[in-house]
């Protein structure tokens, strides 16, 4: 560090000194509260509002273990349908925060477990109250296919509802993080035989401040672009995108201008409706949300058998939390269990051999031992081991 930027650090530090209150006055106070303030964003401090309004009309600050058991018990008072044990814990959260932006003094280890305690009596209590909880349904292969086959315009409102929608599945995204994507949030990164897509995306949740994803396609033939010849998927993000990064005047520009999250959903409705008479009814697409995109794209990663950690790692989740949004789907590939379990005849068994993979439908009667001496050769190292041989008759 050069002798005149120490010097100029040494200035600005005596001029913040020479600028504080007096230690342990009021107004050092409420600027070390306000600092405090700011860890939460202005939504969540909003939905704080209710929880902290309820807790002032039955219990005095500052925040102690018994005054929230109080407080607990009141709120199990109230018949109030949407107060489930899952509700009430999270108004106790929210008074807690509260109290430490407030500055009030930490709860004893003995409080601690009170109110825990209290909160499983909550809980037990109200286990069968409260609202069953709506999640976005998760669009289905089909109908992902039906949304990258709809023709459109480059720079079209259509184009724009089915790109975006595209991208956050492609990408794992939240709507929250694709919507405003502008020119300059997209960089292209060619090299030979390669193209690779990067976005710098605004999250809204788990991160403060930006974050990227990257989109490879492994085909890229410099200036060429064959989406079926070339890419061999139904939507590449990667050539996509730069197409339309490309196709903006200006990089300060939204690549979806057109985009808003209060209409999105009601519009991809429409979009679909007029180009798939019915689809309502046959993808039930009547409760598709914005939170749809990122749940669609993390369950289709699981139906493939990607490792869950890539599947947490492309989603940007902290935990495992979006396990919930893939066990529905999860449970539907339970449906041909029985007949599996049974010996169905048109099951599908995956057999490995010297490390490959062969996906074949077999007809094995259950309880049945067959000789291993029809097997034709595999594409493994040497064909299929003796050992590793399933003959199917």
């Amino acid at each position: 560090m050069s002798y005149q930027s120490c010097n100029s650090r040494q200035a600005q530090l005596r001029a913040f000194a020479q600028s504080q209150p007096e230690e342990c006055s009021q107004e050092m106070e409420e600027l070390n509260r306000d600092l405090r303030e700011k860890s939460i964003r202005e939504s969540t401090r909003r939905q704080y509002e209710t929880p902290d309004k309820i807790y002032g009309e039955v219990c005095k600050y500052p925040v102690t273990g018994e005054r929230l058991q109080i407080y607990i018990r009141a709120l199990l008072c109230l018949k109030d349908p949407e107060l489930s044990g899952a509700t009430i814990s999270k108004y106790v959260s929210g008074m807690r925060t509260l109290s430490q932006i407030r500055g009030e003094p930490r709860l004893g280890a003995d409080e601690e477990q009170q109110v825990a305690r209290a909160l499983a009596g909550a809980r037990k209590v109200r286990e069968r109250q409260g609202r069953k909880r709506k999640q976005a349904p998760v669009l289905d292969d089909e109908l992902v296919d039906a949304v990258a086959r709809i023709p459109t315009a480059v720079g079209s409102e259509n184009d724009q509802l089915k790109v975006v929608t595209l991208l956050s599945i492609a990408t794992v995204s939240r709507l929250d993080e694709t919507y405003s994507l502008t020119g300059a949030d997209v960089e292209i990164i060619e090299t030979p035989g390669k193209l690779r897509t990067r976005f710098r995306m605004m999250n809204p949740k788990t991160e403060e401040g930006p974050t990227f994803k990257e989109v490879d396609c492994d085909v890229h033939t410099a200036g060429v672009f064959d989406r079926r010849g070339v890419c061999g998927v139904k939507w590449c993000a990667a050539h996509e995108m730069a197409r339309r990064k490309r196709a903006l005047k200006n990089d300060l520009f939204r690549i979806f201008p057109s985009i808003r999250k209060n209409s999105y959903a009601k519009k991809l409705k429409g979009l679909l409706e007029e180009q798939y008479p019915g689809s309502s009814e046959r993808w039930s697409t009547e409760n598709i949300t914005g939170h749809s995109l990122r749940r669609t794209g993390s369950t289709i990663l699981k139906l493939r058998d990607v490792p869950e950690g890539e599947v947490q790692a492309s989603g940007k989740w902290r935990s495992n939390a979006w396990l919930q949004y893939t066990n529905k789907a999860m449970e539907s590939k339970t449906r041909k269990h029985a007949k599996i379990i049974m010996g169905d005849d048109n099951s599908v068994f995956i057999l490995k051999a010297n490390g490959c993979v062969f996906s074949m439908k077999v007809r094995v009667p259950l309880g049945k031992k067959v000789p291993p001496n029809n097997w034709t050769k595999g594409s493994g190292q040497g064909g299929m081991s003796r050992k590793a041989r399933y003959d199917v008759p």
